[in-house]
């Protein structure tokens, strides 16, 4: 195989599996938030390695804001590592075989 083929072969889960962990994690979080409202949960923050994931804000007068970080960014930047890994695996195990 060559080596251009491998770096495609690898950057398009890569690449997939950033966008599909990102807006999974923006999903939820939103819902998360929504939940959050509706419930009348206090203000809360969650972070990963000390970087903002999301940020939620209960205010005083019965409204809320909702504050995504760059944390969504490394999460979607695992995710993807991890799709290409997985990847990478399995075209190994494949390629044995035949």
């Amino acid at each position: 195989m060559k080596t251009r083929t491998k770096i495609l072969f690898l950057f398009r889960p890569f690449l997939f599996g950033f966008v599909v962990y990102s807006l999974l994690t923006g999903l939820g979080y939103l819902i998360f938030g929504i939940l959050s409202d509706m419930n009348g949960w206090s203000s809360f923050e969650h972070s990963l390695f000390g970087t903002l994931i999301f940020n939620y804000q209960a205010q005083t007068d019965g409204s809320h804001q909702m504050a995504f970080g760059p944390g969504i960014l490394f999460i979607g930047l695992l995710g993807g590592l991890l799709n290409m890994g997985l990847a990478w695996l399995l075209n190994r195990k494949e390629s044995h075989l035949v």
